[in-house]
């Protein structure tokens, strides 16, 4: 599967221009902006929350961590991470882990951290772990249409602008980095 069918047809029926970014085989999406060779801040990661009224997606850059807290002072609701049974019914078509930013195509509402709403091009899961899927600034605002844009509910993991810059140094603070993310995903 390159691209889940939901996200291509969202995609082309919204006539949006994207790139898919082909991968190894990774296992967390932690992993993929080093895979394809990409500013970790431009990779959009989506995490999943509900409540009584629903489920609510909060996207926000892959360097980035959810503060619960303060998304639900933001909403005015009581969210909590929503339970593995829930997403996969409403992502079939996706790998778990490698959830899509676009609430839209799923019906989710979604909300927009400011920390990406800032970004150049972004890159964000097609569902499988081997592609990513690479758009506009421009095309991802259109794209959020329906969705809550603004608000500061996510916090820096690491500062891109402080990790080292040669080979090793990179390799483990990336290491690093993937760890915090594979922790955090699995809380």
């Amino acid at each position: 599967m390159a691209i889940a069918y939901t996200i291509k047809q969202y995609l082309d029926n919204n006539r949006i221009v994207y790139a898919v970014l082909d991968l190894p085989e990774i296992a967390s999406l932690a992993q993929a902006a080093t895979a394809a060779g990409i500013p970790p801040r431009s990779l959009a990661q989506t995490v999943l929350l509900k409540d009584q009224i629903g489920l609510v997606m909060a996207v926000m850059p892959v360097t980035y961590e959810l503060d619960t807290d303060s998304l639900c002072k933001i909403l005015h609701r009581k969210l909590e991470p929503a339970q593995d049974m829930q997403i996969t019914a409403i992502f079939r078509d996706c790998k778990p882990g490698f959830i899509p930013p676009l609430g839209e195509a799923y019906g989710v509402r979604a909300i927009i951290d400011d920390s990406l709403i800032q970004s150049g091009d972004i890159c964000f899961a097609s569902g499988s772990s081997a592609h990513l899927v690479k758009v506009t600034s421009k095309s991802f605002h259109i794209m959020q249409r329906n969705a809550w844009l603004g608000g500061s509910f996510a916090r820096p993991i690491a500062r891109e602008d402080a990790l080292p810059a040669d080979g090793d140094s990179q390799e483990g603070a990336q290491k690093e980095s993937d760890r915090a993310l594979e922790i955090k995903h699995r809380i």
